[in-house]
């Protein structure tokens, strides 16, 4: 990833260009303007009035060498380019009238541009080098010099000049402090996504790693909870133990079934001797298990009946007399072993 201060600064850079061009085609179109009202409304057999247009042009041609500037990326020396012929221009306009003409109101234009186009000192130097242009202009002007005249425009310019310099300076900077802070509370950013994004990576092999294990521990309890334990060659034993639900029911069906559908037994022996009181749901569940059972070839024996659960074995109201009952497990294994297929 590109660091995001040179990214932002280059931005930067590109947005003054983007200004920079803005500025030199309007003042194109003015300079162009005003050159056409001295060529077709203007007596151009008096001298100050071509000396003007000559300034035009040559403001024209500046305009030109700064688009070219910008074009080969030196947004800097282009302003320059644009706003020296220009200070020029305004002098040689200028001291025909004095001070009071309107092309000292042009002065503002390139302290305040150079406050965003260029480094903030810029803005200092320009508003001196108007203030220079404002005392030549009514030193060199026709009017009648006067020192206390001359004085008071000084402080007059400077005053004017150097506040709009001092302003325009300052938000230039404060512009670029809330760039500057806004980099680095990206970068800030940046670097505490990645130690996020690390912990969240971090967290969630952990999590991960936790899931497997409490996944290996449901099937250690799953088969803990349904334990099928050899009791004789081919004779097993299923101890029940505490309550059973439909889902444990479910689950004790299906783990039984599969036990003896690996392990091949004559005889199972499903021990109720430690289950308490169940539903009639559950009930109806259990005898069908043992009717799987028997399909698969392997004789059910129930053993460790208690009068509650039988009770609940008869209120399903299927017919259980085919299943063999003993009162507890010795017995029950007696009659396994006993078998002729044993």
């Amino acid at each position: 990833m590109a660091d995001p201060l040179i990214a932002l600064w280059n931005e930067e850079r590109e947005q003054r260009k983007r200004a920079l061009r803005r500025i030199l085609i309007t003042g194109s179109s003015f300079i162009v303007l005003l050159i056409l009202y001295y060529v077709l409304g203007v007596d151009l057999s008096v001298g100050r009035n071509q000396i003007a247009l000559g300034c035009l042009f040559g403001i024209l041609v500046a305009a030109g060498v700064s688009g070219w500037l910008v074009s080969i990326d030196q947004p800097e020396l282009a302003t320059h380019a644009m706003f020296i012929p220009y200070f020029a221009l305004i002098l040689v306009v200028a001291i025909p009238v004095g001070v009071t003409s309107r092309g000292m109101y042009g002065l503002f234009i390139p302290i305040v541009a150079a406050a965003l186009l260029l480094p903030a000192r810029w803005s200092m130097i320009y508003a001196v080098i108007a203030v220079v242009i404002f005392v030549s202009t009514d030193l060199l002007s026709p009017q009648p010099f006067s020192l206390n005249i001359t004085i008071l425009n000084l402080l007059f310019a400077g005053g004017c000049f150097g506040t709009a310099a001092a302003t325009t300076s300052f938000t230039a900077r404060r512009l670029r402090q809330l760039l500057k802070s806004s980099i680095e509370h990206s970068k800030a950013l940046e670097r505490n996504q990645t130690v996020l994004e690390e912990r969240v990576q971090k967290r969630t092999l952990y999590l991960e790693k936790a899931l497997d294990e409490l996944q290996r521990s449901s099937e250690t309890i799953r088969q803990m909870s349904v334990p099928v334990l050899p009791i004789a060659e081919r004779v097993l034993v299923l101890p029940l133990v505490g309550s059973i639900d439909l889902t444990r029911a479910a689950l004790l069906s299906d783990e039984l079934l599969n036990t003896i559908y690996q392990r091949r037994p004559h005889t199972i022996l499903i021990d109720l001797t430690g289950l308490n009181t169940i539903d009639q749901a559950v009930a109806e569940s259990l005898v069908q298990t043992l009717s799987a059972v028997r399909l698969l070839g392997t004789e059910p024996v129930v053993v460790g009946l208690r009068s509650e659960t039988v009770q609940a074995l008869l209120d399903t109201g299927i017919d259980i007399a085919h299943i063999r009952t003993f009162r507890d497990v010795q017995s029950g294994l007696a009659y396994a072993t006993s078998k002729p297929s044993y």
